[in-house]
């Protein structure tokens, strides 16, 4: 269900009106928060990945990986949209 599918939903709209008043520090701020602690998880589940390697941290790997790729690309398109 999408905002559009329930304009009443409570957190929806919030989140969506929050989000509304962030300037372009504060996006910043939160992708490299959000690169930073991504990256310094995926590097430490490698080391543990070199030791022990299991399926389920190689999952969880390959989801913070995607994770910190999703917030790049966010990132970089936020930026565009502000630099029209």
């Amino acid at each position: 269900m999408s905002l559009s599918e329930d304009p009443n939903d409570f957190l929806a709209t919030h989140l969506l009106r929050t989000a509304r008043g962030l300037t372009g520090s504060a996006v910043l701020f939160g992708a490299v928060y959000l690169l930073a602690h991504g990256g310094v998880f995926i590097v430490y589940q490698l080391y543990r990945l070199s030791l022990r390697p299991s399926v389920g941290l190689t999952a969880l790997t390959v989801f913070d990986a995607v994770i910190a790729w999703l917030t790049y690309r966010e990132y970089r398109k936020q930026l565009a949209v502000a630099r029209r």
